[in-house]
């Protein structure tokens, strides 16, 4: 191998893993210190919702601490640790269907960050966003959050928090891929199991697969 190649070779393998850590180095913080929460698109969904004065759609999303606290009820407070993101997306009617509204572009990511201690002049969230593909923190200096802790004032008596969860029905137990039942058609449970029921769960992306169930909660399957 020629002096020129090993060069070649060299200058690959030091660029490749500086390549890498700037993929994984992320955005820049918003200027109150608030860094983007990891992994935040693996998030379950909480709600949706549309803005008409702008034509915007927004996906609410949540960390596990939202999504547990979503599915309780216990939203007003929220518990310390929660984090709620909001997807915001331009939007335009569906080449395919006109009648449809899909997502466009996106157009900011923006977070908040239940830490009563931390953040007590703003009601005990933290607020920060990001702008578009490029993900630009928002904000000319740490103060912007007052802005969005005036805009959420309306919403003071729900902890300052705008999205109502989705609420969807929930069966304890059911079993992915097993047989509907015939209509009519009655099975006695086997020894030691007891029926499902069936429960208001306010939080899309639930789990119900056997594996949840404490140990030993068997269920009739459908």
């Amino acid at each position: 191998m020629n002096k020129l190649l090993l060069g070649m070779v060299g200058l690959v393998a030091v660029a490749v893993p500086t390549a890498v850590a700037l993929a994984q180095a992320g955005p820049a913080p918003a200027p109150n210190g608030i860094t983007m929460p990891e992994n935040y698109r693996d998030w379950r969904v909480i709600g949706v919702s549309e803005r008409t004065d702008n034509n915007t759609l927004r996906v609410i999303l949540g960390n596990d601490i939202a999504i547990e606290a979503a599915r309780a009820g216990n939203t007003n407070p929220w518990p310390e640790g929660a984090i709620l993101g909001k997807v915001v997306l331009t939007q335009r009617a569906d080449e395919n269907w006109a009648a449809a509204i899909v997502p466009d572009a996106l157009r900011h990511a923006e977070f908040m960050i239940k830490d009563a201690t931390a953040f007590a002049d703003t009601g005990g969230w933290g607020y920060a966003r990001w702008l578009g593909m490029e993900q630009t923190p928002f904000g000319d200096n740490a103060d912007f959050d007052q802005a969005c802790f005036a805009c959420h004032q309306p919403v003071a008596n729900r902890d300052y928090v705008f999205t109502t969860p989705i609420v969807l029905p929930y069966q304890e137990g059911i079993r992915i891929g097993t047989p509907a039942r015939p209509a009519g058609v009655l099975r006695a449970p086997a020894a030691g199991w007891r029926e499902t029921t069936m429960r208001g769960l306010p939080v899309l992306g639930s789990s119900t697969f056997p594996h949840d169930r404490p140990e030993g909660a068997a269920t009739l399957s459908h």
